[in-house]
């Protein structure tokens, strides 16, 4: 079975037990209808991301059922591929690393019988770092010829070494690193399909200027492993959720990030906040931060929602930030957090200026005046206009008190022929967060 067909497959599984699936709404609607209390649940529809990843050592056959919704790919910084069944009963592919100078070809040449699929070799973890690979430019050269060989033998790429700031003398810049490595006999920026970075820094846009010094090789990047830190990990949630938000609706967007990988699965003690897998042997399950990051927006182009039905305000296909992706500037987003509805994995949030927007592909199955549902919840009163084939209708959404008390509300009005459209909700002023809309037809 083909991998799509793999990812179609699991997410009807998932949707026979309960944790998706549609409730239709019956049309037309009288004008007395109150749907305040009025609750749907949702069918995910966008494909999953072929960028995200995790940096995991996966303890449990439950780890793999839970990361699999979002993430297509894992690393565990060696070659023991854990739970190959599952892992292709939820198309989740395994990369061997060649962590330094001692790796075993054998065991990679076994990794690579594990998972056939898996394309791509990492190498040597952070080079420049004391505690990790710790290996000159011209050491790590001593044993890339034999990497390369077993990379071509194995019909495989090669992903080039970690790069990071470090603790090795001389070598504190990656980039240092990375261009004595390139000089010595026998390596070439040929050899490597991309080039591996690690962040750890307070913030996105740091993330994206970090991934920006390394344009001029024109290679593209795999970030496998970033999460929030200033000199340590941060052990605050939202600061970690506000961080991959942000980091997501960037590398998702930048056409030259291949690929990311969050660190870590799970974690403990002054680590935990990075956790997005929980520690409950018993009752395992995806921390908040990881239902934000399996569930996460992947843009896609193609997903467009059928009238009838709700649909997830968390996946839209375009924000305001989407276009500066590939630039050096950057602009903030709406982020995603875990929902506290009594329906769907996550919400929209973080609406915090009116340059903010986010558009969805609505698919319309017959011309007509059709009206908006719109789920949320706010601490204080919001406007936002909803645009649609250029008709722009503004709302004001009352405050419900608190960000965990949701309401369902009605906008009217909208003529919309049969076919594909785009719908942009857009920030006036205040405060709401959304956890999923749904247009349906009233005459």
């Amino acid at each position: 079975m083909k991998r799509a067909e793999l990812s179609r497959v699991f997410i009807v599984m998932l949707a026979a037990v309960g944790m998706f699936g549609c409730t239709p709404i019956s049309t037309p609607a009288p004008e007395e209808e109150n749907v305040e209390e009025l609750t749907m649940e949702y069918t995910i529809r966008q494909r999953r991301s072929a960028k995200r990843g995790l940096s995991a050592h996966l303890k449990f056959v439950e780890d793999v059922n839970l990361i699999a919704p979002g993430v297509g790919w894992y690393y565990n910084w060696g070659t023991a591929v854990n739970f190959s069944d599952a892992m292709v009963e939820g198309d989740v592919l395994f990369y061997p690393m060649a962590w330094n100078l001692n790796f075993n070809a054998d065991a990679i040449r076994a990794a690579k019988r594990a998972c056939p699929e898996a394309e791509y070799i990492l190498t040597y973890n952070e080079p420049n770092l004391v505690d990790q690979a710790n290996c000159t430019p011209a050491a790590a050269a001593t044993r890339w010829g034999e990497l390369k060989a077993l990379a071509a033998e194995l019909n495989m790429k090669l992903i080039s070494p970690a790069l990071n700031y470090g603790t090795t003398a001389g070598y504190h810049d990656p980039i240092v690193w990375f261009d004595e490595f390139l000089a010595q006999p026998g390596v070439s920026l040929d050899d490597m399909a991309a080039i591996a970075l690690h962040c750890y820094m307070p913030t996105a846009e740091a993330l994206k200027q970090f991934i920006r010094r390394f344009d001029k090789y024109g290679k593209p990047i795999y970030m496998t492993e970033f999460s929030h830190a200033n000199g340590a990990i941060s052990n605050n949630v939202p600061q970690q959720q506000s961080f991959m938000a942000g980091s997501l609706n960037y590398m998702e967007c930048d056409d030259k990030v291949a690929g990311y990988a969050w660190f870590m699965l799970r974690a403990s003690g002054q680590w935990n906040a990075i956790s997005i897998v929980n520690s409950e042997v018993k009752n395992l399950a995806l921390t908040d931060l990881g239902k934000e990051y399996v569930y996460f927006s992947t843009f896609d182009k193609e997903c467009y929602y059928p009238t009838g039905e709700a649909f997830p305000a968390a996946h839209y296909r375009s924000n305001n930030a989407e276009a500066l992706a590939e630039g050096t500037t950057w602009e903030n987003s709406p982020g995603v957090k875990a929902s506290s509805d009594v329906t769907g994995p996550v919400v929209l949030c973080d609406f915090f200026g009116t340059k903010m927007w986010v558009e969805y592909g609505i698919e319309v199955a017959k011309s007509g005046t059709y009206e908006l549902l719109v789920r949320y919840a706010n601490i204080i009163d919001g406007t936002f206009t909803f645009t649609i084939d250029g008709n722009e209708i503004s709302h004001l959404l009352p405050a419900t008190t608190s960000e965990d008390i949701w309401k369902t509300t009605k906008i009217g009005g909208f003529e919309l022929s049969k076919g594909k459209h785009t719908l942009r909700v857009a920030l006036t002023k205040g405060r709401a967060n959304f956890n999923w809309m749904c247009f349906r037809r009233t005459k």
